[in-house]
């Protein structure tokens, strides 16, 4: 997946190295949500503050018109997710 956000945005290696360093933190942060005992709700809560973490620091990290791809990517993503769950 990274290869292919390399080349849609066009990341230089300094924004690589970055974002794979915000991805490393993710999904670490994901594990631990996962493995965590607190409530769905509460995990759900986690979830979505860790996504908006992540958001914001790619914000900082790639350019607009990057980010707009970012963006659309997630969505794409997510809508796959959701017909994924439908089937």
């Amino acid at each position: 997946m990274m290869i292919a956000y390399k080349e849609k945005l066009n990341l230089s290696s300094e924004q690589e190295r970055k974002m794979e360093a915000i991805n490393k933190q993710y999904i670490a942060d994901l594990n631990a949500i996962k493995s965590s005992n607190a409530t769905k709700l509460n995990k759900l809560k986690k979830l979505r503050a860790a996504n908006e973490r992540k958001d914001q620091q790619m914000k900082k990290i790639l350019n607009s018109q990057q980010y707009a791809i970012y963006k659309a990517e997630q969505e794409k993503i997510k809508q796959k997710i959701k017909k994924n769950r439908n089937n």
